[in-house]
């Protein structure tokens, strides 16, 4: 299965179907299951600790609810959580549900990790253009989210990806105990 992000574009002021196809991640993104929890809990767990090094896997999953019961959590939310494989190991993961913002829908992004051996090697920018079409299905407005301040690899690829840092009426949702930044990002025909 080959997995094409299908859009409309203006072009020429003609209104045209465009089918981006996503080549990196083509048979090997899946859908969390129950089944699938422990082997994601574990490459996040692993992954995290390039970052935050004297937590135990049971201190990370008891602060965040999400990690604790995947399906339910973002399915209950108007969202999902999806996997990256590679050999048949985790190498990415990604994740988003609804919230409200102004009241109207938008995207909360979260734990999109890419495993350090596999970035800049396209993986992550596939799997953001994919959720970001999956919010355009869901007609959602933005897709915004906070990343620890630490990370500035991370925001340097954002900003590349054409999100914006906002500092005003941050969804109750977003906001973290950390210190972190938030960024958005406008969702539309033109994010393709």
């Amino acid at each position: 299965m080959t997995i094409y992000i299908v859009a409309e574009k203006i072009v020429n002021n003609i209104k045209c179907k465009i089918m981006i196809k996503l080549c990196k991640i083509k048979n090997n993104l899946y859908s969390a299951e129950i089944k699938d929890i422990n082997e994601i809990q574990d490459f996040i767990i692993f992954a995290w600790k390039e970052f935050f090094h004297n937590q135990t896997k049971e201190k990370i999953i008891s602060k965040r609810k999400d990690l604790q019961k995947i399906t339910k959590f973002y399915k209950n939310r108007n969202g999902n959580f999806w996997y990256l494989k590679k050999d048949n190991i985790i190498i990415a993961t990604i994740a988003v549900h609804e919230i409200l913002f102004k009241k109207k829908k938008v995207g909360f992004l979260r734990r999109f990790i890419v495993n350090k051996n596999y970035r800049n090697k396209g993986f992550g920018s596939e799997m953001l253009k994919f959720v970001e079409n999956y919010a355009y299905q869901k007609n959602w407005e933005y897709l915004m989210f906070g990343i620890d301040k630490n990370m500035e690899k991370s925001k340097c690829f954002y900003f590349k990806n054409g999100y914006k840092e906002f500092y005003k009426n941050i969804p109750q949702e977003i906001l973290d105990d950390n210190d972190a930044w938030y960024l958005k990002k406008k969702i539309n025909i033109n994010t393709f």
